[in-house]
């Protein structure tokens, strides 16, 4: 994830779509949370725990994305720059496909 991460952000700057922080989060939402979730039916069921939203280091590393793109302190809020860049926590997206496996082995 953080070399999808460093690719996204080296194609920003190379591309002169510093100024658009928009297309910065949409390549993040197409092409780096996608990798974060290889195999996450299997590995990421142990994250699943309510309250440890924020426990695993993919998190961070995307929360740490996201904040470099909003120019924000790291000590923004987690919740705030999630909403503010219209991503969900990775935790959203693991649950989703961890059901969405479950369902189709029944």
């Amino acid at each position: 994830m953080l070399a999808a991460a460093h690719r996204v952000r080296g194609f920003v700057r190379d591309t002169a779509l510093c100024d658009r922080p928009f297309a910065s989060l949409w390549l993040a939402k197409a092409y780096v949370v996608p990798v974060g979730m290889y195999g996450c039916q299997v590995w990421g069921s142990g994250f699943l725990r309510e309250g440890d939203v924020f426990i695993d280091n993919l998190q961070t590393l995307h929360l740490n994305f996201l904040k470099g793109t909003l120019g924000v302190k790291r000590s923004a809020p987690n919740w705030a720059a999630l909403r503010e860049c219209a991503h969900e926590s990775l935790q959203f997206y693991w649950l989703r496909a961890a059901i969405r496996f479950y369902n189709g082995l029944l």
